[in-house]
């Protein structure tokens, strides 16, 4: 209410607030020399927080609102599941990934 946005800015505003994690969160982490797997953990539990939530949420923020927790859930898969899974095999299966000991 204190921005003076236009009603599709202040609508998706309220969205991004309201959703968790970011499909850059492992470069994050990576780049402030963190604890990768703890990273990694996050951003999943993060991903399951937000099929939950949101749904039960945004209706509440704004009127009138449904969300489908099934349609977060196949963004999230395509966006973040499947290019961390596609990583994770490459990783396992690349010799030079295992010969060098490299992190992701």
């Amino acid at each position: 209410m204190l921005l003076p946005l236009d009603e599709p800015l202040k609508i998706g505003l309220i969205v991004l607030a309201c959703v968790a994690g970011a499909p850059f969160l492992v470069k994050e982490v990576q780049a402030s020399r963190g604890d990768l797997p703890t990273g990694v953990g996050l951003m999943f539990l993060l991903m399951f927080v937000t099929i939950l939530y949101v749904p039960l949420v945004l209706p509440l923020l704004l009127p009138g609102v449904s969300v489908n927790a099934w349609d977060i859930l196949k963004s999230l898969i395509v966006t973040m599941l499947i290019p961390m899974a596609l990583g994770l095999l490459y990783r396992a299966h690349s010799p030079r990934a295992r010969r060098s000991g490299a992190r992701c």
